[in-house]
């Protein structure tokens, strides 16, 4: 791995430390169908990357107790974040390189932005999805990956969800509607080009947003093999009644299901959780009311602002936010 990253830095530019070549660029994107412009975002693609691998090595070097190449990799990375904004943005056209959704998306995941233009950056995404695109996105698979948590991160999951439910091109519903079982190569499949396949999960990468943000199911940031678990369904962002996930870990299952119910002035929220042994976990219960009463089972754990101990497993609760955050071990919950 080491000597793999040698060879990506020798590839790198000198003066500003990022790696500006690559072939396919933001492969697949929409583009009408022409390849040529994806491979214009390759410069942008190519230094993310670039970045995220020095990231990553510095931190296994870390774990790995070398301190040497912890600080050298380190410093390289910093470096070439420290030349993103000053190499990608454009000050005639306040945009990062060509203003399209991937270039905008891989500064904001990255967090190279300043916050004297970051707001600007955000309100171009935004009006680029809602207005330009009429919702939709406009991504290979590069930006793809990266399009759904980025608008979460930016509390815009209910505009992340529109689009992962549009069902005219582009868009996975627009796949379907198509007669697709399985996953396109590209969007447009035929309907642009003489190649694709119509098996090919690069356009997968919603899947994991999918159980962790809809569904609620993630690991802490911290966590190896989901020693600990977050629960945290963004249910009032999303105009479903209910929803049911499930994933098979090393530890066990792990199942979260919810459901939204009764009126406007009084909301009902039922959520199902288990979480496998040795195994513990925080859960996100948004207050769907200023003055909400939680119950587990039949025990009332929370109300009047005040957690009540004594039911097994709920070691204890955070109000924070929108939300309750109750410690919760190993069992079934509900």
């Amino acid at each position: 791995v080491k000597q793999y990253i040698n060879s990506l830095i020798s590839e790198s530019d000198p003066s500003s430390g990022l790696l500006v070549w690559s072939r396919y660029g933001d492969w697949c994107s929409v583009d009408n169908g022409l390849d040529t412009s994806c491979q214009a975002r390759s410069p942008i693609v190519s230094s993310f990357y670039f970045i995220m691998q020095l990231q990553k090595f510095s931190f296994v070097a870390n774990l790995l107790g070398n301190q040497a190449d912890y600080e050298y990799y380190s410093a390289l990375a910093n470096a070439a974040r420290n030349q993103w904004h000053p190499t990608f943005y454009n000050t005639t056209t306040n945009t990062y390189l060509d203003g399209t959704q991937t270039s905008l998306l891989l500064s904001l995941y990255i967090g190279v932005v300043p916050d004297t233009v970051k707001s600007n950056i955000i309100k171009q995404l935004i009006d680029d999805i809602t207005i330009k695109n009429n919702v939709h996105l406009d991504t290979g698979i590069v930006g793809t990956k990266y399009f759904f948590p980025v608008l979460t991160a930016l509390n815009n999951t209910k505009i992340a969800f529109q689009v992962l439910n549009q069902t005219t091109f582009p868009s996975y519903g627009y796949m379907i509607a198509n007669g697709a079982t399985t996953l396109w190569e590209n969007w447009q499949s035929s309907r642009y080009k003489s190649y694709g396949s119509r098996n090919h999960i690069m356009f997968g990468t919603q899947t994991p947003w999918s159980y962790q943000v809809l569904g609620g199911i993630a690991q802490a940031e911290s966590s190896v093999a989901f020693e600990e678990i977050i629960i945290h369904p963004r249910l009032t962002a999303i105009p479903l009644q209910s929803i049911s996930a499930s994933i098979v870990t090393i530890r066990g299952l792990i199942l979260c299901s919810w459901y939204k119910g009764g009126s406007t002035s009084k909301p009902v929220l039922e959520l199902d959780v288990t979480i496998p042994i040795n195994s513990i976990a925080q859960v996100y219960v948004p207050k769907l009311t200023s003055n909400p009463l939680v119950t587990e089972g039949s025990q009332i754990v929370w109300i009047n602002g005040t957690f009540v101990p004594g039911s097994p497993g709920i070691v204890g609760c955070m109000d924070i936010g929108n939300n309750l955050i109750f410690r919760i071990g190993s069992g079934g919950y509900s």
